[in-house]
Formats: C-alpha cells, structure tokens, sequence
C-alpha cells in the first residue's frame, strides 16, 4: 500500500566467504545472488501479488541478460505462467529497474538494454562498494544509449519513481 522503491545490493554470504579462488565472491557470486534474487522475487509470485512494489537491483541485474532465454522458457512452464508469470517472464522482469553499477562495456549495456528497456534503467556507480570508476564516461563510450536515452538514465527515469525530488 505504500507504493515503496527497493533497492538491492548483494552482500557475501556466510557460506562463501572462503572459497579457493582467485578472485573474490564480488566478482561471480554477487552477480549470480542477485540473479537467484530476481527469480526469486518473480517465481514465488511475490512481484505478481505486490505489484506496486518497485524493485531497483543493482549490477544491471547481475548475469540476468545473459541468461534472459533459460528464464523465459522457465516461466513458460505452466505453474508458473498461472502463479507467477502469466504474461511471461520478459514481461515480468521489464517491470523491475535495474541500475548501470559495473556495466562498463558494451558487451554488458548491450543486453542490459535488451532486458530492461532504458526507461528501466537507472544510473548507479557500486560507490561505496566498488572501486572508483568513471560509470559515466563508460555508458557514454559504449555507444549503446543515445544522448536521450542517457539523459533518461542519469535523472528522468529516476524522476519517475520519486517525483517529489525532480529538481
């Protein structure tokens, strides 16, 4: 009834804090957490019952481009397209925000584009948790958004979820 704006981020979780690998769990982990998340949220029909719940998930939804068509076929399945995908999972997921946190190359906005639609998309930096690294320039450079589009990023569709703040 509050109509309210979630925004995620992934945190480690206590079983794989001490994986033996060589790089740590922000870099395959996090992204694949908030990937099971989204799922999550939309196979447990969750997002179906509470639809005035806005989700904002961070890292352009983690490896969810990526693995867009096994999800599609997965809320194809019958108990899912009657209890929690009943227009399918495309459309289901094109209802969350994701944010632009890490997705520095184009070979990332690219699908994050595909998946989102830019009025879904919304300028983030992973400040204070990742490094220090000129998002901006990045979206720009990649030549995936036009000048539009990355105006629609940096502040309108932000706007849209909270208008009370337009400048």
């Amino acid at each position: 009834r509050r109509k309210a704006v979630i925004y995620t981020h992934p945190r480690s979780a206590p079983c794989c804090g001490n994986l033996p690998i060589a790089v740590g769990e922000g870099t395959i982990d996090w992204q694949t957490d908030t990937t099971r998340a989204i799922a999550n949220t939309l196979f447990s029909g969750t997002a179906l019952k509470l639809p005035n719940l806005k989700f904002i998930w961070s890292h352009g939804g983690g490896t969810l481009p990526f693995l867009i068509g096994r999800f599609i076929g997965v809320g194809e399945q019958p108990k899912n397209k009657a209890n929690a995908t009943p227009d399918g999972f495309l459309a289901a997921a094109r209802k969350m925000y994701f944010d632009t946190a890490q997705q520095m190359l184009p070979a990332q906005q690219f699908p994050l584009k595909e998946l989102a639609t830019v009025p879904q998309i919304l300028f983030g930096t992973d400040f204070p948790y990742g490094p220090d690294r000129d998002t901006w320039k990045a979206l720009q450079a990649g030549k995936i958004f036009n000048n539009a589009e990355l105006q629609m990023i940096a502040r309108g569709n932000a706007e849209k979820l909270w208008p009370r703040l337009k400048a």
